[in-house]
């Protein structure tokens, strides 16, 4: 009865020991294109400060996460800033389309810290004007656009200075490397949204919304829950308060 009761206690103790590399095992991350980054981090904070898991982030160009999980990066949940990602995963057989769901609608912005923008021209007339990578980035593909449809489009003067994504075209723009620059909304400080001369919302101007999505790469329980939680009230909040719209 001794021994059983010994070896009892070693066992309990074994568990004891063990649980926090049980806990460490659960651990998961979600590949999170830069403009959504902040937003997806206060929406996790707010998700396990409920009790449900705690997400790690990593974040960078639409492009460049889509191209780790091609490489087998184990990623929970991809939220690409684009619905072109998420499709071709599907149609190169990496997910279902059961796997793949719209989560916000992004806008681009015209951003100038130093308030040097007007309301016309549409651009300001001197200065490097920054925006990420259109090969990569959606919102330097967004951008590329709303240029070419004002034939002010030309790839090969110095006055463009590309980001590998937009946050880091957001960070030449605020070091003051480039005076202006195009953005996620979301990258603008709040203050700055109703200054002309410092922000434009350029979907007052016919730039189309960036429309995004997000796979769920697991398909499991926790990463089922976290979905159904992003439809909720909270959630949508959250999403609306750094300049997104809801899909």
């Amino acid at each position: 009865m001794i021994h059983a009761r010994c070896l009892l206690f070693h066992c309990l103790c074994l568990l004891v020991l063990l649980s926090p590399m049980r806990a460490g095992a659960g651990s998961a991350t979600i590949a999170v294109a830069a403009s959504f980054r902040a937003p997806l981090a206060e929406l996790c904070s707010l998700y396990a400060a409920q009790g449900g898991q705690v997400f790690q982030l990593s974040s960078g160009s639409t492009g460049k996460l889509y191209a780790q999980i091609r490489q087998g990066a184990p990623y929970a949940l991809f939220f690409a800033a684009d619905t072109l990602r998420p499709y071709l995963l599907e149609e190169e057989g990496w997910i279902t389309p059961e796997q793949r769901f719209p989560y916000a609608r992004g806008v681009l912005a015209l951003w100038s810290p130093r308030g040097v923008l007007s309301s016309e021209p549409a651009l300001p007339p001197g200065g490097r004007l920054a925006l990420a990578n259109p090969a990569l980035a959606p919102f330097g593909l967004a951008a590329r656009n709303w240029l070419e449809e004002r034939g002010e489009w030309r790839p090969n003067l110095d006055r463009f200075v590309y980001g590998e994504n937009v946050a880091q075209a957001a960070h030449f723009i605020a070091s003051g490397a480039c005076p202006a620059g195009f953005v996620s909304l979301s990258l603008v400080p709040v203050s700055m949204w109703s200054d002309s001369s410092r922000c434009r919302d350029l979907s007052r101007q016919g730039a189309a919304p960036v429309m995004q999505q997000a796979v769920d790469l697991e398909v499991s329980e926790r990463t089922r829950a976290f979905r159904d939680w992003l439809r909720g009230e909270e959630a949508a909040a959250c999403i609306t308060k750094w300049g997104f719209a809801l899909p």
